[in-house]
């Protein structure tokens, strides 16, 4: 008689859920892209955040779901908006991330990348503490499961107010939708804010209605409609105010603080060699000066004046020399602001290249994190390829022309 087989143990599912395999479908075919035009969802994201909830049922805390594009506390639309409103209701503000590997592996996004997240939300994590803020983390899959599962943690927190910064990639958008239908039936207001970009986009078009595909007249419209509403485009958000220390108390709210941000995700583990973030912020990059190792004069590197802003206009496209600005990372993942960029182009004074150091800034985000995943040591003997490999393996980072050629 045969053995009746094993009923399977949690230790076994959770390894044969592991070996499964995900493989999302791409969007980029013509076909989707045009199904996507059709009904596009940021113009349905706007035209829904119309018919939320007005007067939800008094809560008990008021959430911001910080995303992988807002990694601050600093000058952040959403969450200094969700702290006023915490203010005004005497009520409890917590800060939700949610960790989601089949987006990262849907959108390609690398170790480094993940890594980089990782580490500076171990920072805001202290920062928000010292405020008595908890930040709660937690990883979901699969990822259409995500609506359901912020809304269930919503109603575990007592919470029926939802603030977060909008993300305006297709998949982010289609998310927030869901979010938007499951919380009118909850009860549950969701408030989003445009904080990606200095004007929000959709405001800036063609005479024929349409995106503009070419920079210097975008730029030329972008600095007029500024200069429209300055004092309101460069508005610097408030910091969020701090709880009642009596939140640790809170048999709901008490635990989060004890929540810890992973050293790492299951699939996206950095080797050894994984380098940690260097800690300088947006001052310390435009202003410091390229390393001695590059081919700069004695009187260039010295001088208190040549920084890395004074030196991109003539020196940027130079793969030979460290005169970008990395900053690309900070930027992408929302740990400056690009407020910031601004005020502090204004504090250097005449000399800087503003619009197209932000423009590089903007244009270079793939090429610092998730470009750092390009194998090898420079031996396939093509030499612009083996000299973009081993650029990398010192500097950490390529220009944009010299990362589209190592990638292919």
């Amino acid at each position: 008689m045969s053995k009746r087989p094993r009923s399977p143990t949690p230790a076994s599912v959770s390894k044969r859920a592991r070996a499964t395999t995900f493989s999302p479908r791409r969007i980029a075919t013509p076909a989707a892209a045009a199904a996507v035009q059709v009904n596009p969802p940021f113009l349905r994201l706007l035209t829904e955040m119309r018919d939320v909830i007005r007067d939800p049922q008094p809560g008990k805390s008021i959430v911001y779901w910080m995303r992988m594009g807002d990694l601050r506390i600093v000058d952040n639309r959403a969450l200094a908006a969700a702290s006023q409103q915490a203010t005004k209701e005497k009520i409890p503000l917590i800060v939700l991330f949610l960790f989601s590997p089949q987006d990262y592996i849907a959108h390609d996004r690398s170790k480094r990348r993940v890594d980089f997240v990782l580490r500076n939300l171990s920072k805001i994590k202290e920062s928000l503490a010292e405020l008595d803020i908890p930040l709660h983390t937690v990883s979901q899959t699969p990822r259409h499961t995500i609506p359901p599962k912020i809304i269930s943690l919503l109603e575990s927190f007592q919470c029926t107010d939802l603030f977060a910064n909008i993300e305006y990639e297709i998949d982010e958008l289609r998310r927030d939708l869901k979010v938007l239908t499951l919380s009118k039936e909850k009860g549950i207001r969701p408030h989003y804010f445009h904080d990606k970009c200095i004007i929000e986009p959709g405001l800036i078009n063609t005479k024929d209605g349409k995106t503009h595909t070419v920079y210097s007249p975008y730029q030329k419209i972008w600095i007029g409609k500024l200069n429209e509403k300055i004092d309101i485009y460069l508005e610097e958000s408030p910091m969020p105010q701090a709880n009642p220390s009596t939140v640790r108390q809170d048999p709901i709210l008490g635990p989060l603080f004890e929540t810890p941000v992973p050293h790492a995700l299951e699939g996206f583990e950095l080797g050894p060699c994984g380098q940690g973030n260097d800690g300088q912020g947006l001052a310390g990059r435009i202003s410091r000066r390229s390393r001695d190792t590059f081919a700069f004069s004695k009187h260039e590197r010295e001088s208190v004046t040549i920084g890395r802003i004074f030196v991109y206009a003539d020196k940027r496209d130079r793969g030979d020399q460290d005169t970008t600005s990395r900053l690309s990372p900070y930027l992408s993942a929302g740990v400056i602001s690009p407020r910031e960029c601004d005020h502090r182009y204004w504090s250097l004074g005449p000399g800087a290249r503003m619009a197209g150091f932000l423009y590089e800034c903007l244009s270079e985000l793939s090429s610092s994190i998730d470009g750092a995943t390009i194998p090898g040591e420079g031996k396939t003997g093509v030499p612009i390829v083996d000299a973009a490999m081993r650029q990398m393996n010192v500097m950490g980072n390529l220009r944009d022309e010299v990362h589209i050629l190592a990638r292919v």
